[in-house]
């Protein structure tokens, strides 16, 4: 392994040259800084990142902590992340959570372990997930897309879910739907919650008596979306559209309604949170509530990498979303 003291004695200069080189200090002769270049292009000198983390007490790698690596929102959010990191000579560390807190507190532990540069997280749980040992660190974290009820200081990037919900059941209702429905994520996570307010706040706006039985949460996943479209199919009443909260979920409301022999469009109406690919692909094309995910992650990765003192104030950045409505949400004949 070719050390900094090999690149010194190539290049003829002392190791603290080399270093200071290595680290960009304005302070050295450009002909020196030459040498030690060509040495380190001859030997094919790589620095030690573990060892420059020791020196500099932090590495350059953001730790990003999300639910789902196979969901493509959060794809897009990492990509965001990942534009701003690299930009800023830092990389990314991708860390899946599953939505089990315990893997959460592992990935807090090594990026502890890794004294990594900070740490962008989408929450587990709205009330269990602790923070509290990467900020004891004096880690900077950045809450994206969901929120942590014990850590109400730190800063966060989400999107107005509950406006996003308003605007879809408002879309609903005044294309003529009588029974809306709406499948929504886990109680305890943020976008859940929050995306199960805006839908009973419009049918209060708009003088229907929210009917709570119409409402099914379970997991974030297509097997979580089949299993509450299935407990509203069996409603006495059924519902005549559905408002699901997220894509991964509405591709298992599309296998309900299909086993159920209920035809999208016609038989029910149906959108959803998520604006991915197949949404405009299959037949007919699905209303979608669209979300800023790349811009959810470049934010949340400027503020992880913005300077901060005691004084910073927190910064709580909210993205509005857009409803794009589709052939799935016709008006009743």
């Amino acid at each position: 392994m070719v050390t900094v003291r090999d690149v010194a004695d190539e290049a003829q200069v002392s190791t603290a040259t080399v270093s200071r080189v290595l680290n960009g200090r304005s302070d050295v002769d450009k002909a020196m800084a030459h040498r030690v270049g060509k040495a380190v292009e001859k030997l094919r000198y790589r620095p030690n990142p573990l060892g420059r983390a020791l020196r500099k007490q932090r590495s350059d790698i953001l730790s990003v902590l999300v639910s789902d690596i196979e969901n493509p929102f959060f794809t897009a959010v990492i990509r965001g992340v990942e534009d701003v990191a690299l930009a800023n000579g830092k990389s990314v560390w991708l860390c899946n959570t599953g939505e089990d807190v315990e893997r959460e507190e592992t990935y807090i532990r090594t990026a502890l372990e890794h004294q990594v540069s900070g740490v962008v997280v989408a929450s587990t749980s709205a009330s269990r997930s602790d923070l509290g040992p990467l900020l004891d660190a004096d880690i900077p974290v950045v809450l994206v897309d969901r929120v942590a009820d014990l850590h109400p200081e730190l800063d966060s990037v989400l999107v107005d879910n509950e406006e996003g919900a308003r605007f879809v059941t408002h879309h609903l209702v005044s294309r003529g739907y009588d029974r809306v429905a709406c499948i929504a994520g886990p109680n305890d996570v943020s976008t859940a919650e929050r995306r199960v307010r805006g839908y009973l706040t419009a049918l209060q706006e708009l003088g229907r008596s929210p009917d709570t039985s119409r409402i099914a949460q379970d997991d974030y996943t297509p097997e979580g979306g089949r299993r509450a479209a299935e407990r509203l199919f069996a409603h006495e009443q059924p519902p005549d559209a559905v408002f699901v909260a997220a894509a991964r979920m509405a591709i298992g409301v599309l296998e309900a309604a299909r086993k159920h022999g209920l035809v999208i469009g016609r038989d029910l109406a149906l959108a959803t949170f998520d604006d991915e690919p197949w949404t405009s692909l299959v037949t007919p094309s699905i209303t979608v509530v669209r979300q800023p995910t790349h811009e959810l992650g470049r934010l949340a990765a400027e503020a992880i990498l913005r300077p901060r003192d005691r004084d910073s104030e927190t910064v709580h950045a909210c993205l509005p979303c857009e409803l794009l409505i589709r052939a799935s949400t016709p008006a009743v004949d």
